[in-house]
């Protein structure tokens, strides 16, 4: 099993998404790719996989490697 950065799961999934809002179906090797990489929701219908892998990878996958990293700041940090 090879594992993916997140930002490349997240453009996987988009594929997947852009290819059912046309009307066509997702290449079987973007789709096989998303449930290797998310095996509890590879029950899902096509387009709910997509998009819960967006969901479950929201905020993390376009980050720098380090800011991903890194702890949350803490309220007096933000403050």
């Amino acid at each position: 099993m090879t594992v993916m950065a997140p930002n490349k799961l997240v453009e996987t999934a988009l594929r997947v998404l852009v290819a059912w809002t046309d009307g066509r179906k997702p290449a079987l090797v973007d789709l096989d790719i998303l449930k290797e990489a998310f095996p509890s929701s590879a029950h899902l219908p096509e387009d709910e996989l997509a998009c819960q892998v967006i969901h479950d990878l929201s905020g993390r996958a376009f980050r720098e490697p380090a800011e991903a990293d890194a702890a949350p700041p803490t309220i007096d940090e933000v403050a």
